[in-house]
């Protein structure tokens, strides 16, 4: 019995793969131009909604620990480089490498700084 289920599995798991790259295909096109006329405004407020959805689907137990991940989420979409300027849109870091490593230093919970900085061991 296991071995049918597995097989149903596998092949609904090609199938639906399959499918949904050719439609990301026909689609994407289409799909480009309506993304290129958003601008900050609407590219905030997908991102709450999306985050918001975290909190809505965490149920009765988890809310405070779904909020806390939508704040960490819209945190870590702050770091980086603007869309349409060329300019870091959060101070604090110089060097591209130096974002991605206060990223990991937040989310390791390292709090010494050396700890990631090649060369010191």
């Amino acid at each position: 019995m296991a071995g049918k289920a597995l097989t149903i599995a596998a092949i609904s798991s090609f199938m639906g793969g399959t499918i949904g790259a050719i439609l990301l295909m026909v689609f994407a096109p289409m799909l480009s131009t309506v993304a290129l006329l958003f601008h900050s405004a609407e590219y905030f407020a997908l991102m709450v909604v999306g985050l918001s959805a975290i909190a809505a689907f965490a149920g009765t137990g988890n809310v405070a620990k779904a909020l806390m991940m939508t704040l960490l989420g819209l945190m870590m979409a702050t770091v980086g480089e603007g869309a349409f300027v060329d300019r870091a849109r959060r101070l604090g870091a110089e060097t591209e490498s130096d974002y991605v490593r206060e990223i990991v230093e937040f989310v390791t919970g390292a709090s010494d700084r050396q700890f990631l900085t090649p060369g010191k061991v």
